[in-house]
């Protein structure tokens, strides 16, 4: 709670990991909408696999490049960065890195190595 010119303020919604709907939708399961927008699409291409073949035979080298890399865009994850972990994430991994590895200067490591280090850290555990 704070107060500002003498009146209290309490400050809006929940805190980090808490809900009011603890029996909802698990963290990382999509919803049914794009699970059925997922299943559309792939019966879509299912269907038409040939006249996507034959379009994309017919397209230029770079155009054939461009075509791929739109593709794999939607079908690979992105891939994990430091500025994508969440605090959580990043103090687990700083912490466990720590107690590891004390003479190790972490200020030295590549996002690449950290990375690698907070992926054997997660499968650990």
């Amino acid at each position: 709670m704070q107060f500002v010119n003498n009146k209290k303020i309490e400050k809006m919604g929940l805190p980090k990991g808490r809900t009011n709907n603890p029996g909802g939708r698990p963290a990382g399961k999509p919803n049914r909408s794009t699970e059925e927008l997922r299943g559309v699409v792939q019966s879509f291409v299912e269907v038409n696999i040939e006249n996507i073949q034959s379009d994309f035979d017919v397209l230029e080298p770079k155009d054939r490049l461009a075509f791929i890399e739109r593709m794999f865009k939607h079908l690979l994850p992105p891939p994990l960065t430091l500025e994508r972990l969440s605090e959580e994430d990043l103090e687990r991994l700083i912490e466990s890195l720590k107690k590891k590895h004390e003479t190790v200067n972490y200020s030295e490591m590549t996002t690449e190595e950290l990375m690698q280090n907070l992926k054997r850290i997660k499968e650990e555990s």
